[in-house]
Formats: C-alpha cells, structure tokens, sequence
C-alpha cells in the first residue's frame, strides 16, 4: 500500500465572531486586574498582591485563547482511505476506509441547527467535523451514522472520494 496523499486540506477558526467571544474574557479579566492596579488603595486587599490568583486568571484567560489558535482541522485523501485530524483533540488520525464508504455526497449545511455548531459535533444527521464555512462532504457508510467533513473544496473532495470508492 502506498502512502501518497492525493489530496490535502488544513482548516482553521478564522471566523472574527469566535475570537470576538474568546477575547471577552481575558479582557474582562485584564480590565479589573488594571482597575485593581490603579484605583485600589488598600494593597492587602488586591489581586495583584495574590500571586497564586494572578497566575490562575491568566491561565483562565488564555486558555481558550491559545485553544482556538492551535485548534485545526486536517483531511487528507490517501490510497487507504479519508483521514481526519482534529488537532490538538486527536492524537492519531481517523482512518476512514473507503471500502466502508457507501456514497459521498457535497452538500451546504447549517453548522448551528443541523449539527450544533462547529468542530466535532453530533446532529441529527451524524458526526460532523467542521471548523468554517457551511459546505461539506457528506458520508454515507454501509453500517453506523453518516459524518460530515466541512471543506473549503467540497466539489474536489467529494469527486475524488467518488473516484477512490468505486
């Protein structure tokens, strides 16, 4: 079996309202820390003279943030099969077999009502993995739920699983 990949897709959180929500909190938390800074006379009184509490509002507040930066969706097409990564949530890639897919359809979606949202989600149609935009490959399998793989180029993903599953 040979390893080559026929194609590659890496999808990212570009969406300005996402990082519009993950920055909320971190600004909160900078603008009291500063409001305490400036205007609090009694210092024993402070956040900032409690190092341990200062330390664990920064890593709340960039958690989420540094989550989202490193958060993306690889696909890649090889002789074997459709693999799926999630990063930083899969560890390994998901191997889905084409002798298992029994149709692949491009489709648009509504990430929020039909799936919840985006990343890996579970709708009423299936698993979805999903990181931007609303167009997809949809696969149907011989046995279990179909998964949706969002993609920037559903029409060349979707034409080339066609092609490797027949």
């Amino acid at each position: 079996m040979s390893n080559v990949v026929h194609y590659s897709e890496t999808q990212r959180f570009h969406q300005w309202w996402i990082w519009m929500l993950v920055l909320i909190t971190p600004s909160l938390f900078s603008g009291l820390l500063i409001q305490d800074i400036l205007f609090n006379t009694d210092s024993s009184d402070s956040m900032y003279s409690n190092p341990l509490l200062l330390i664990i509002i920064i890593a709340i507040s960039a958690a989420p943030i540094f989550l989202i930066y490193l958060a993306k969706l690889d696909t890649h097409v090889r002789d074997e099969g459709l693999f799926i990564k999630f990063r930083p949530f899969h560890r390994r890639w998901v191997m889905l077999p084409f002798h298992d897919i029994a149709a692949a359809t491009e489709i648009t979606y509504k990430p929020l009502k039909d799936y919840g949202g985006w990343g890996i989600r579970y709708g009423p149609m299936g698993k979805a993995y999903n990181v931007s935009g609303n167009k997809g490959v949809l696969l149907e399998f011989e046995e279990g739920p179909s998964i949706l793989i969002g993609s920037n180029n559903s029409e060349v993903l979707c034409s080339l699983i066609n092609s490797m599953v027949r």
